[in-house]
């Protein structure tokens, strides 16, 4: 994970779970920030981390609060699968 020059988180596509929930705490500020933006309390935030593993439902919600800089496929590649490859217009 690195931050480019305009200040946005980016890494690859291959990143795990864990980074990637990281990532999205880091982007969102703070585990309770994440937490309110998912309209979720804190402890669940804390304990997707303490568990290695986010739910499904809080993958869509992350990568919706994230706007997409992080996604459902990074946080869950076993439910969602590989991310579809942008075709280039």
């Amino acid at each position: 994970m690195r931050v480019d020059r305009k200040g946005r988180i980016v890494f690859n596509a291959s990143m795990s779970g864990t980074k990637a929930l990281a990532a999205a705490i880091k982007i969102c500020g703070s585990t309770y920030k994440l937490a309110a933006a998912l309209d979720q309390p804190q402890s669940t935030v804390s304990m997707w981390q303490t568990r290695g593993q986010v739910s499904w439902r809080g993958a869509l919600g992350i990568e919706r609060v994230t706007n997409g800089q992080v996604t459902r496929y990074q946080l869950r590649p076993d439910v969602y699968g590989k991310a579809p490859l942008q075709s280039a217009a």
